[in-house]
């Protein structure tokens, strides 16, 4: 979707522009995990996510019926939720609490795949030049 629109509902893959590297979610012996890869080990499996109005699933279909036409994603402006095609997980966080040598109790949140998450787990997508 460079330079595109992207629609609700669409299928992306994440890619961080520096690193080159694709946001996945993969599984391993302790359950599913969200990891950046490399576009050779980026399968269509691991990498395949959804952007999402909400995590109800008539939410969509009433805007498309109410507006004229099927709404689409404004970069830097609209927020989404963001879930994982093929483990169905949605993209959330969680918060650990480091303690750091010389600085004390920092608050660290990583990102994580969970079956249900939080009302605050949705994303501003932003364009981005190669």
């Amino acid at each position: 979707w460079y330079s595109g629109f992207v629609g609700w509902s669409s299928l992306v893959r994440l890619r961080h522009v520096t690193s080159g590297l694709y946001l996945a979610v993969v599984g391993d012996e302790n359950g599913p995990k969200v990891t950046c890869i490399s576009k050779k080990n980026a399968s269509a499996i691991a990498v395949t996510f959804e952007m999402k109005m909400s995590k109800e699933k008539q939410t969509e279909e009433a805007a498309e019926q109410e507006n004229l036409g099927a709404p689409t994603i404004k970069y830097g402006d609209t927020i989404v939720f963001i879930r994982h095609v093929d483990s169905d997980l949605w993209i959330s966080y969680e918060t650990l609490e480091l303690t750091i040598k010389g600085i004390g109790k920092v608050e660290e949140k990583r990102i994580i795949p969970v079956v249900e998450g939080h009302m605050d787990d949705c994303f501003r997508l932003v364009r981005a030049q190669e």
